[in-house]
This record gives structure tokens, sequence and C-alpha cells, in this order.
């Protein structure tokens, strides 16, 4: 069922106003609930919506998705969730990855759970930097 047709049955429940504006915001191809996460704390600092699982061919020829992405301003933004960039061989993969997309001109900002959900603003105030806008300030 879609969440915005469910929504308007639910009228008259506490929170339903907010439920249905976040609803806008629903983008199927988001791969993790985090990447999720991350766009609306993109769009509640201000900023525009990024594009979700952008396709990039890499500096080696390879076929590459980066999870949130201002295509033509070549700006990525990643969600490295606990499960899959911790461990030191996922890092690696990581660096390596990013270096191989850095070369065709993209430029990333990285954010990890603690910066998603904590009240430390600088991964807005880095996206911020890169897309030329001050983020609004957060109140939550």
């Amino acid at each position: 069922m879609d969440v915005r047709a469910y929504l308007v049955e639910l009228k008259g429940y506490r929170g339903i106003r907010q439920a249905r504006m976040l609803a806008r915001y629903i983008d199927a191809k988001s791969a993790s609930p985090g990447e999720s996460w991350t766009r609306l704390r993109i769009i509640d600092a201000g900023f525009p919506a990024p594009e979700a699982q952008v396709e990039v061919i890499d500096a080696s020829g390879h076929r590459r998705f980066l999870d949130l992405a201002y295509r033509r301003r070549k700006i990525a933004a990643e969600y490295d969730g606990r499960e899959f960039h911790t461990a030191k061989r996922d890092e690696l993969h990581d660096s390596e990855r990013r270096r191989l997309l850095e070369a065709t001109g993209f430029t990333f900002v990285t954010a990890r759970y603690e910066d998603i959900f904590g009240t430390n603003p600088e991964f807005e105030q880095k996206l911020g930097e890169l897309l030329g806008m001050t983020p609004i300030a957060r109140w939550w």
C-alpha cells in the first residue's frame, strides 16, 4: 500500500500532519534506513533534496552508486552505517572507492550514525560549504 494513500485514512490522529509532510520525502531508491535518515537531515537543514543512488563510472571504469548526490555539482553525501563500514577491511574498501570517485570530480561528505542522530551540526556545515549555503539551525 502507498504510504501517502494510507495517511489519508488517518485523519485526526496525533502527528498526522507531520507524517503527511514527511511522506513527501519518501524515496524508494534509498538502499538503507541510514540513507533515508541522512536525506531527511539534509532537507531539514534547508538544502535541496539530493538524488538517491546516483550511478557513476569511477576512474577505473567500474560502475558505482553514490548514496545521495547532487549530480551536476559533483557533491556526494554518504551514510557509513556500523554494519558495513567499521571493520578495517571496510574502511580500506571505502577509502579506495572514494578515491576512484574523487578522480572523476566528486567531493564527499560522509556521515555515521552519531552524525545523523547527534546534535553536532558538522555534517550540515560541511555539506553547506560545498553547496555554498548556510544550514538552518536545528531546534531538536
